[in-house]
């Protein structure tokens, strides 16, 4: 007993625990629909309760997440109705700025009220709820500097050459604002000598008499998160994917099985490749088969696109590799690319990325396409006794 507490009247506390990363700012709390103080100390939330058995109480909070200056093309929220709610009616409700949009969410989670505003009402089941949804800008722009490096290490000139560098980019979210490549040797190489063709600038060198030379391909992308693409493409089968057409279709039926909601099996097919592919980083730029993947249940990003997409495929159902470039959550440095699936569902092409566990066939502002399937920079090089060397350095413009 309390001081101060009526008989049969129990003093307890009730909490909650935001994210540890987030920003949180309390702006309201309540209980039975009056204002109540309330502790709040490491993303914890703590009311002190009086309450008797078998006495219900409402209690009411409201908060804001504030952005990081670095994370404010993409977020992932988590949501929580703890356990201690178990058979209780919770609701649960936010609002995002009109700069941003959900692109990922459990849909038999949250129901969308009008363009920003998301609600949860209903009983807390035993195991509480514990879910998260992936919010992104709805457009930004980008301005990448892709250096190209041309060099011979024998010390010989590079001369009576030429390289061609593909224009990239082109599809998906991407619109294209400015697009050039730029000599850094000026002195030495006349920009006259970098002109455009089909889609492909060529850069020639005559007499030059260089050992290196560098090059800047210059990109300014706006990107937004309307990631429908109107194309016209075919995936290519590999032959090893025919052959073990029967494996995959064993698998799917497994997956099926496990999960008999009215999912789309696109969808159901992505999860079960996102939850039980490890993200194994060793796995790098290893060259392997959708089979090999399955067997040893590792790989990044490729991996775990290649076998999303043989699975589909063996489904009649067409997905294509893409790669690209992303920033993750919390950076502003992009270290290495990225690879994830457009699928056509409906005669429409959506991006699917099973490694970030997105499925909403739209993808954050973070995501650049670049290219479809393993293609390089590189369209074509014709150089007398030199090496190529390429390095990539990408920047975010507000």
């Amino acid at each position: 007993m309390g001081v101060g507490l009526k008989r049969n009247q129990v003093f307890n506390h009730w909490h909650y625990t935001f994210d540890s990363d987030e920003n949180i700012k309390i702006l309201k709390t309540e209980v039975d629909g009056v204002d109540t103080p309330i502790n709040f100390y490491s993303n914890t939330l703590k009311f002190n309760i009086y309450i008797r058995n078998g006495e219900k109480m409402q209690i009411y909070f409201k908060y804001k997440i504030n952005e990081h200056e670095n994370n404010i093309y993409y977020k992932k929220l988590y949501i929580g109705l703890p356990n201690i709610l178990a058979g209780q009616k919770a609701k649960y409700f936010f609002k995002l700025d009109d700069n941003y949009e959900v692109i990922n969410f459990k849909e038999n989670f949250l129901k969308k009220l009008n363009n920003n505003e998301y609600y949860f009402f209903g009983m807390i089941p035993d195991d509480g709820i514990y879910t998260s949804c992936i919010v992104s800008l709805k457009e930004a722009k980008w301005k990448l500097n892709l250096k190209l490096i041309i060099t011979n290490e024998n010390g010989e000139f590079i001369d009576n050459s030429y390289v061609k560098i593909i224009k990239k980019f082109i599809g998906g979210n991407n619109k294209i604002l400015d697009f050039k490549v730029e000599s850094s040797n000026s002195s030495k190489i006349d920009n006259k000598y970098i002109f455009l063709i089909d889609d492909k600038f060529k850069v020639n060198f005559y007499n030059i008499n260089l050992n290196i030379a560098y090059f800047n391909q210059i990109v300014t992308l706006k990107n937004n998160v309307n990631n429908e693409w109107i194309c016209n493409l075919k995936p290519i089968i590999p032959v090893d994917e025919i052959k073990n057409k029967k494996i995959f279709s064993n698998l799917i039926n497994e997956i099926l099985e496990q999960d008999k909601t009215n999912t789309p099996i696109y969808i159901k097919i992505a999860n079960w490749v996102y939850t039980n592919i490890k993200y194994t980083l060793s796995y790098a730029g290893k060259t392997l088969t959708a089979i090999q993947i399955l067997d040893s249940k590792k790989g990044v990003c490729e991996h775990k696109t290649i076998l999303y997409n043989a699975l589909l495929n063996s489904m009649d159902i067409p997905a294509i590799y893409v790669g690209g470039f992303v920033l993750e959550e919390g950076k502003n440095d992009i270290e290495e690319g990225h690879a994830w699936s457009i699928v056509n569902i409906k005669n429409k092409w959506i991006p699917i990325d099973v490694t970030w566990g997105i499925f909403s066939g739209k993808l954050p502002v973070s995501h650049m396409f670049e290219n479809y399937g393993k293609t390089y920079l590189l369209y074509s090089i014709n150089l007398s006794n030199a090496d190529k060397k390429i390095k990539l350095n990408y920047s975010f413009m507000n």
